[in-house]
């Protein structure tokens, strides 16, 4: 067990020195998990770029972090709903520039029938939950992490366009991490079960219930171990005994 520590330790070790000198970015980065992943970010000693839609809160966490890390940040506003019409002016504010770590984090939820989404002239969930940017691969390393949800192991009634969403995320996730690995990059899909965030209501953190926070920390000393995860032991235990509670009412279904 030890000697699985110690190597674990060395491949997380591996990765923040080989992308230390690099800048990373953070979509979705002023409230909830994205934010803990960029402070998380410049608490290992990496300069964050940080996108979101609010300017006053893009500010707001770039000050923060800068006085208690001491990392240089930069901001840019953008609007993921938009879709594509977004992407040029990320593109020419990110030119030139050495982008080590994605993390693809913006994300919305849509509660209600299906068919009410379809009334809208603009999809924006599907556009903010499967549109992300990519990392350059000519350097032969580099590091995206998407964030998916525990909702896309399963369906889920009145929350069915976020959880096919994530889905997809899953199944890009893995197949890009097969398709490029072997440039040195890695593709990590981590998903979450309910953390404290806005989406979440701000549940009040418990056992069950992660603080955005100590969840980000615990799922990013999962990179280079793991390429597909729940982020954090007491999630991965829920969705373990998720999986087996299906697996048993399945199991009885048979045998009677």
């Amino acid at each position: 067990m030890l000697q699985i520590m110690h190597n674990m330790a060395n491949v997380i070790h591996l990765w923040k020195s080989s992308l230390f000198c690099f800048l990373s970015v953070v979509t979705g980065a002023t409230s909830g998990i994205g934010k803990a992943y960029a402070h998380e970010l410049a608490r290992n000693g990496l300069n964050v770029i940080l996108i979101s839609r609010s300017m006053e809160r893009l500010k707001n966490v770039a000050t923060e972090i800068e006085k208690q890390h001491g990392q240089k940040t930069r901001i840019i506003q953008a609007d993921f709903t938009e879709g594509y019409s977004i992407y040029e002016g990320i593109e020419e504010k990110l030119k030139g520039l050495e982008i080590g770590i994605l993390v693809n984090n913006v994300g919305m939820i849509y509660a209600g029938y299906f068919c009410r989404l379809l009334d809208t002239t603009n999809p924006a969930q599907v556009n903010c939950n499967t549109l992300d940017l990519y990392c350059s691969s000519h350097r032969k390393k580099g590091l995206i992490i998407n964030i998916s949800s525990e909702m896309a192991s399963h369906p889920h009634p009145m929350g069915n366009i976020y959880s096919s969403t994530k889905v997809f995320v899953n199944f890009f996730s893995r197949s890009l991490h097969a398709e490029y690995k072997g440039k040195g990059i890695i593709v990590q899909c981590v998903m979450p079960l309910l953390v404290s965030t806005n989406m979440t209501y701000n549940l009040n953190p418990n056992l069950l219930v992660k603080d955005p926070d100590s969840y980000a920390k615990e799922a990013l000393s999962t990179v280079g171990y793991s390429t597909f995860t729940s982020g954090c032991l007491s999630h991965a235990l829920q969705l373990e005994s998720e999986w087996m509670d299906t697996f048993h009412k399945i199991a009885i279904l048979y045998l009677w």
